[in-house]
């Protein structure tokens, strides 16, 4: 849109330049962000089990910090997941390249787990839990 308005005394002038702008323009939105921003709490192993990233809100569930744990196989980090049906679900979904969805109290925890684990085509898993 273009005004120009003329008076003798004065000339006034307004230019608006229209592009559309998407969110993305605005902000660059990363694969961090948005796990980041999850409810749930959210693990990305690979296929040796080792912990490629973890959510703030995984920290919480699991009472650790990243920084710890990130590099590092389940068993190392969490010993006592070995034979439970945590443990035996992981490695199901990795094996067979299925998404399984399980309940499950862990012990150690003290806790009931709704968990999510999805392969993904590489070779990696990624685990959703909520409480």
């Amino acid at each position: 849109m273009k005004r120009v308005t003329y008076t003798p005394d004065h000339t006034h002038a307004l230019i608006v330049y229209h592009k559309p702008v998407s969110p993305y323009d605005i902000q660059p939105i990363s694969a961090e962000i948005i796990l980041e921003s999850m409810t749930e709490g959210f693990i990305l192993l690979d296929d040796q089990l080792q912990l490629v990233y973890i959510n703030e809100i995984a920290e919480k569930l699991f009472h650790c910090q990243r920084r710890n744990i990130v590099g590092r196989e389940l068993l190392e980090w969490f010993p006592k997941v070995a034979g439970t049906s945590f443990y035996q679900n992981f490695k199901q979904a990795l094996r067979e390249n299925i998404v399984l969805e399980f309940i499950d109290y862990y012990k150690p925890l003290d806790t009931w787990f709704e968990v999510k684990a999805c392969p993904l085509k590489q070779v990696d898993c990624l685990y959703i839990f909520r409480m």
